[in-house]
């Protein structure tokens, strides 16, 4: 990745915050948003079907020792525009990443909190140096709206393709994005 100046990252991110905030509106007005994602070339769908099972199972799995709740939604509001810019954040080459990933698919996981991606071996290797919970004050403290709220603060995971991106959210920002408690 290059190294981008301050002030190169600092326009390419107010630009991120400004398309996810007109892709979130376009998507809540019930636009077909399907025209932005290019075709993919078949032998790159078969791996990228395959990546995205994968972390299916993976989310399943985390899902049953860590006793998620488990449902299928599509977030709005808040989470939804956190997940563009995300998104959008990786188009713009301003997330870190590890070196296995590249162009070809396979299994990612980040979390909204350190935006970093990672391969599912760094991100198993990272688990196992850091362990499954986070320092208590990041534990408690919400992803989207960065307030620290103790005992009000749940972990979240959701798949994007191949993607695992986890979150902290409290009930607030649970509720502004289109969940019920």
């Amino acid at each position: 990745m290059a190294v981008l100046s301050s002030r190169e990252r600092k326009r390419r991110r107010r630009q991120v915050r400004e398309t996810a905030r007109e892709l979130l509106a376009a998507q809540e007005a019930g636009a077909d948003l399907r025209h932005l994602f290019p075709e993919i070339p078949l032998f790159i769908q078969d791996q990228l079907d395959a990546a995205v099972a994968q972390t299916g199972e993976r989310l399943d799995q985390v899902g049953t020792v860590l006793n998620y709740n488990k449902r299928r939604a599509y977030p709005k509001g808040p989470l939804a525009l956190a997940i563009w810019e995300f998104l959008l954040e990786g188009m713009a080459g301003l997330q870190e990443k590890c070196n296995h990933i590249g162009n070809m698919p396979l299994p990612m996981f980040a979390s909204l909190w350190n935006r970093k991606l990672r391969c599912a071996k760094c991100a198993a290797e990272w688990i196992e140096r850091q362990g499954l919970l986070l320092p208590e004050r990041e534990r408690f403290t919400c992803d989207l709206c960065r307030r620290y709220r103790p005992g009000d603060c749940r972990d979240a995971a959701l798949q994007i393709g191949p993607l695992q991106l986890s979150y902290g959210i409290c009930d607030a920002c649970f509720v502004a994005s289109g969940f019920e408690l």
